[in-house]
């Protein structure tokens, strides 16, 4: 280990274990705190006397902002290193949540936890995301899994720990318990140790053997004497039109050049050329799909079973089984991808299958079994997506753009939550049946499903097309 503390051991070993620990604990605190808020929803709404929906608003802008603050990470990172940016971030996490205990109205509350915690969790935990991609290589999907299983460890905990302090301490003191244990981020960001040069220039190859054909994503940066060869290009020719009567045109193309300079400096800081691929744009809409699919799965899986007959109790058994599935999903992949039992690809099919299945059939299921087994088979399918999508985009756009296509991602998805909060509602308002929504919503998975086929057919046509 090198004297100033920066890792110097390589991927897959080492420090790289204890990173991974406290990205588990950083995704399972998060969606413990956004289940402990379900659980205090309607205790909220009865202490601010208000309606549902405003309190509800107020976490759903909690986890928008989770989304859209991801973005904030590739402009800190050029100034900072993560570990203070994480620690910083798990700072004031803790504080959105312990300034809420003291709120006295809905709009109070939901500053707080969406400027401070929502915001800050964003951040933070795309750093997670991205220093998984850096200090895994051969066990990236793996260690990507892991991490990710602290959000169904997180919700099957939190749910039962979060009631249990409401009763014995009131919302109060529940939350600033729960802020307490938000401290915890500050830990985890003290282990993002500062990466080695070695490391921290290293742009990963796939690790997944033939069944992944993406190619990395380039990224063209014009060379310094390139754009100074432009400029006094532009400025000797500003120079001559005016000499010999300020040559309009002359003028009009330093102009221009100006301006395609600007907007190219613009598309290289923000990575927008990432919307240039097609692969990227698939694995974009596979990011969208899930968080329509599990908003809806965590919005109508009690009320659809309540209303096929189910007790209160069998239908929180149908939900737990979901999570349980979720749990295997993203234990279980991770070895089968890094050992190339199954690729990458494969196993992107097969969870949108099982994802679609699992809504499309929920309809002729009536029974607890039935059900139990469906929703099981719907978290083993959304387990697999959710943490091999972000494997998925680390393998296409290599280590170095990692934090931007995360944060483009995570900003699409936090869009996608907001709309699928009015989805799921709107669709049972017009509908007036689950087994309808079901469907609709199953086909979303179907969909993205025929758009990894179609990039595998294009992909195809190119190979061959070069071969000629």
């Amino acid at each position: 280990m090198a004297r100033s503390g920066s890792v110097s051991s390589g991927p897959d070993a080492g420090w790289a274990w204890a990173v991974l620990g406290a990205c588990h604990l950083a995704f399972f605190l998060w969606e413990g705190l956004c289940k402990g808020l379900g659980v205090l929803l309607p205790t909220l709404t009865e202490q601010f006397n208000t309606e549902t929906w405003p309190v509800g608003w107020a976490i759903g802008l909690m986890l928008a902002a989770r989304g859209l603050s991801g973005l904030l990470l590739s402009s800190l990172e050029h100034r900072w290193q993560h570990r203070p940016v994480a620690v910083v971030c798990g700072v004031l996490a803790s504080l959105g949540v312990l300034a809420a205990c003291v709120t006295n109205n809905v709009v109070q509350f939901g500053l707080c936890i969406v400027l401070l915690t929502g915001a800050a969790c964003g951040i933070l935990l795309n750093c997670c995301l991205v220093l998984l991609g850096v200090y895994f290589d051969r066990y990236y999907a793996m260690a990507n899994g892991i991490a990710c299983a602290g959000t169904s460890i997180g919700i099957l905990i939190f749910a039962p720990v979060t009631q249990f302090l409401l009763d014995v301490y009131g919302w109060r003191g529940c939350l600033l318990l729960i802020g307490g244990m938000l401290l915890h981020l500050i830990v985890v960001g003290s282990l993002f140790r500062p990466l080695s040069n070695r490391l921290n220039e290293q742009n990963h190859q796939s690790a997944f053997g033939h069944d992944h054909s993406y190619k990395q994503i380039d990224h063209d940066v014009s060379d310094d004497d390139e754009t100074q060869g432009v400029s006094r290009g532009n400025v000797d020719t500003v120079d001559q039109g005016a000499v010999c009567g300020g040559d309009i045109d002359s003028r009009d193309r330093a102009g221009r050049g100006q301006a395609t300079d600007l907007v190219s400096r613009f598309i290289q800081a923000t990575n927008l050329d990432l919307f240039w691929s097609l692969s990227y744009l698939v694995l974009l809409a596979c990011v969208c799909n899930l968080c329509v699919v599990i908003v809806a799965w965590v919005v109508f899986t009690v009320p659809n079973c309540i209303v096929k007959g189910l007790p209160t109790k069998q239908a929180s058994a149908v939900a737990v089984a979901g999570g349980l599935g979720i749990l295997t999903g993203q234990l279980g992949h991770g070895p089968l991808v890094d050992r190339e039992i199954l690729g990458a690809r494969s196993m992107m099919y097969l969870a949108h299958f099982l994802m679609g299945l699992a809504f499309l059939v929920d309809p002729l299921l009536d029974w607890l079994w039935p059900l139990v087994a469906g929703n099981f088979i719907f978290g083993v399918g959304f387990g697999i997506a959710l943490p091999l999508s972000f494997t998925m985009i680390r393998n296409l756009v290599g280590g170095a753009r990692m934090s931007s296509a995360v944060g483009w991602a995570e900003a699409a998805g936090g869009i996608t939550r907001i709309v699928a909060s009015f989805l799921t509602g709107w669709l049972y308002d017009r509908t007036g049946s689950y087994d309808l929504s079901f469907l609709i919503i199953g086909s979303i998975p179907c969909l993205v499903l025929l758009l990894f086929l179609l990039e595998d057919v294009l992909l195809i046509y190119r190979s061959r097309k070069e071969r000629k």
